[in-house]
């Protein structure tokens, strides 16, 4: 946590977010936890963040679930050198194409 204690070096920083979720796995009901942090420069008020951080990640869900289903990038053994990246890139075109082509 010596990181978030020195936020007053870091210019434009308005506020550390802390973020505690909890996830419950439809098919087996396992439950995870995960604590995640942000920086923001936003002069917004926690409700209206916390809406910002759940939109951002509900696209970002939606995007992996899409990616995972279209590409079944979940089972990807690609790992060498920029081979994950380029092929990330290239995945997104591809489903941007299909998409909107």
């Amino acid at each position: 946590m010596e990181l978030i204690e020195e936020t007053q070096n870091w210019e434009g920083i308005k506020a550390v977010v802390k973020i505690e979720s909890t996830r419950t796995e439809v098919l087996t009901s396992k439950q995870t936890q995960e604590t995640r942090y942000y920086l923001t420069s936003l002069n917004i008020d926690a409700k209206k963040l916390n809406h910002l951080i759940r939109g951002h990640w509900g696209i970002e869900n939606k995007l992996h679930w899409t990616l995972d289903v279209v590409f079944n990038e979940d089972l990807s053994r690609v790992r060498k050198d920029n081979a994950p990246e380029n092929f990330s890139i290239i995945k997104r075109v591809a489903l941007n194409l299909i998409k909107f082509g």
